[in-house]
Formats: structure tokens, C-alpha cells, sequence
């Protein structure tokens, strides 16, 4: 049997007949009273792992005493010893006691911040015990008179509580601040893509998670470039291919691979969570003083963009408003294959389109 109380709170499979269905174990060992071990739904987990001890024994018991008013299933004799006898120790105050104090041990084993409070807490209680013997050993206080050493033990008295406020402080303050580390933490098994983000953003460099970002960025890159090359070599089988559609596709394939191109993402991407819905935002890159960023069309500029491996282009001639004051319009010639028809786009078809030259033919 173990020399010290110990419980444990596990998520795993336990059931034999329903390996898929996980549930919370509780297992717990009293010295020289007996081992026992509870099983809880799957939900209790999150709720228990990081509870104190006596918290744990109370949830779980409590649940086994239900299940038993239900009728649940049968367990061996020996364990239903086990878990009476744990009833019965848990009674009693000095057990619960000693219950808490080996839970705050465990703890700070397990976790450094922890560790620290338990090791200030014993350098305080130690610093505590010199005083005492300097206020109650010194000879010179057994000369006094009994009224002066009723004024003396009442100044000790008075310095000691003094000294345990402050140690209840600084505990309570270090504790405090373990809490709220531990809430800034994101959760390890529902934790949103911007909840790690921020998380990673304290603890890495920029340039460090960068380097992350472009490694998961390359991996997925490499998955799309697999796929399509999968598909391109079918459809070359099956004779679906002309060599325009082939170098559209080798083209496409090459924008794409991190080999060739660089790493993706070339700038940090920030994940943001409004409204419950995950965004990706990369930074801009910087414009140069004499810049502004572009939001529609120019006269006499001539953009480009891709559709289905071909590219299409557009010379703006001019740009109108809207009547109804709700949007801009561009007209102009658009090229595709060699055709030549004029078109015009409003403020919705601005999106992938790239500046491709001020003034000339399209």
C-alpha cells in the first residue's frame, strides 16, 4: 500500500462492451484503510481534475451512492468494502484535514508556482519559530515582574499575529495569481484557434512563431499540391487534357509550392474570435509614404487576374456612381483568349483583381 493519500481523476475508456465511451475515473488510496475507485460520466472531467481532493471524494461518492439508489450494476465484495470504509475515515475532521494537505503536497510536486508557495510558506513558519524562541527563551524576561511579562507576552502575541496576517497575505496573494495563470491558460480540449494564438504570443518570439506558422502553412500547402496533382494526372489519362490545360495547371501548382515560392505565411496571421466566429487576419504590408492603399478601379489603369488558367484583363475607361448612391461602377474592355467585349464591374468584382499597368492597351 501506498505511504501517503493520493487520488487520481483520469478520462479514459472503461468499458469493455463500449470502447469508444470514455468516462472520469476516480481512483484514491488511504493508508491503512483501502483503495477504491469511482467511474463518473465523461462530462465530470474538466470539473474535477484540478479540484481539491475532498471535493473529488464528495462528487464521486455521491455519485456512486445514486447509482446505487438506481440499481446499478454489481461490483466485488472488496470494493465495496473499500469504498465504505473511505465513507467512514472521511468523517472525521483530522481526515479531511490530512486529505487537503496532502492534495496541497501533490499539488506543488506536480506545479513550480506551487512549489514556490509551499517553500516561502515553510521559510515564513520556520522564521515564525525563532521569534518564539527568542521571546519566550530569553533569561532576561524570567527576571521581569509578572505584570512586565504580561506586557512582554502581549507584545510577542500582538508581533506574531502581525506576522500571520502577513503570511495569509502573501499567501493568499501568490494564490490568487496561480488562479490566474491557470485561467489564462487555454483549455486542452476545447480551446478556440484564437484562444491559442493569444496563448502562443506570450510565451514565443515573433520570429519563433512565425517559423511554427510557415511549418503547418508548408504541410498544407503540400496536402493541396499532392491533391491537384493527383487530379491532373487522371485527368491526363483519361485524356481530358490539352497542353493549355496541363500548363495552366503545372502554373497554378507552382504559385503555390512553398519550394518555390517561399514560406506561407511571409507575415504573422493573427486569429480573432468575434461573435463566436474565428478570423484570420495578416498584417498589410507597409505602403511607402506617397501611398494609399486602393479600394476600386482607375481610369486608365489596366488590371488582371486568372479564371479557369486563363487570364483575363480589364482597361478601365472610366468610373461612374451608382444613381442610387450604393456602390461605384467601372467600364472598360475586358480580354479573354484573344476576345474583346465591353464590360463593366461594380464594387463587389474588385476583389483579385492586381494592377497590371497605368494607361496602355489592355
Amino acid at each position: 500500500m501506498s505511504d501517503s493519500i493520493t487520488v487520481r481523476v483520469q478520462l479514459d475508456s472503461y468499458n469493455f462492451a463500449n470502447p469508444r465511451e470514455k468516462q472520469t475515473q476516480v481512483k484514491v488510496c488511504i493508508p491503512d484503510v483501502g483503495r477504491a475507485f469511482y467511474l463518473l460520466p465523461a462530462g465530470r472531467f474538466a470539473e474535477l481534475r484540478d479540484a481539491e481532493w475532498g471535493e473529488v471524494l464528495d462528487a464521486a461518492i455521491a455519485h456512486q451512492e445514486q447509482a446505487e439508489q438506481r440499481g446499478g450494476s454489481s461490483v466485488a465484495e472488496s470494493l465495496v468494502a473499500a469504498r465504505k470504509a473511505l465513507r467512514e475515515w472521511l468523517q472525521a475532521d483530522e481526515n479531511r484535514d490530512a486529505l487537503n494537505e496532502a492534495w496541497f503536497q501533490d499539488r506543488a510536486r506536480r506545479d513550480p508556482v506551487s512549489r514556490s508557495l509551499l517553500q516561502d510558506k515553510e521559510r515564513l513558519t520556520a522564521r515564525i519559530a525563532e521569534l518564539e524562541a527568542v521571546a519566550y527563551g530569553d533569561a532576561t524576561v524570567r527576571l521581569l515582574s509578572p505584570v512586565e511579562q504580561i506586557r512582554h507576552l502581549h507584545a510577542c502575541v500582538t508581533a506574531q499575529l502581525s506576522r500571520a496576517d502577513t503570511l495569509d497575505r502573501l499567501l493568499r496573494e501568490k494564490q490568487a495569481r496561480v488562479a490566474e495563470l491557470d485561467a489564462a491558460l487555454p483549455s486542452r480540449l476545447k480551446a478556440t484557434p484564437a484562444e491559442v494564438d493569444a496563448y502562443l504570443r506570450t510565451i514565443l518570439a515573433e520570429d519563433t512563431y512565425l517559423r511554427f506558422q510557415q511549418e503547418i502553412g508548408a504541410q498544407a500547402l503540400h496536402e493541396v499540391i499532392e491533391d491537384a496533382q493527383k487530379v491532373r494526372a487522371s485527368a491526363d489519362n483519361d485524356g481530358l487534357y490539352n497542353a493549355d490545360w496541363r500548363e495552366g495547371w503545372d502554373d497554378a501548382i507552382e504559385r503555390v509550392d512553398p519550394e518555390l515560392c517561399g514560406p506561407s505565411p511571409s507575415v504573422l496571421v493573427e486569429f480573432v474570435e468575434a461573435d463566436g466566429i474565428t478570423r484570420r487576419i495578416a498584417p498589410v504590408q507597409a505602403l511607402r509614404g506617397d501611398e494609399t492603399a486602393p479600394d476600386f478601379f482607375k481610369p486608365g489603369h489596366t488590371y488582371a487576374r486568372e479564371h479557369h488558367a486563363a487570364t483575363i484583363r480589364f482597361l478601365v475607361r472610366y468610373v461612374d456612381d451608382c444613381p442610387d448612391g450604393f456602390g461605384r461602377v467601372a467600364f472598360g474592355w475586358r480580354v479573354e483568349d484573344g476576345d474583346v467585349t465591353y464590360s463593366p464591374f461594380d464594387s463587389d468584382d474588385f476583389t483579385g483583381w492586381a494592377l497590371v499597368s497605368e494607361g496602355g492597351d489592355a
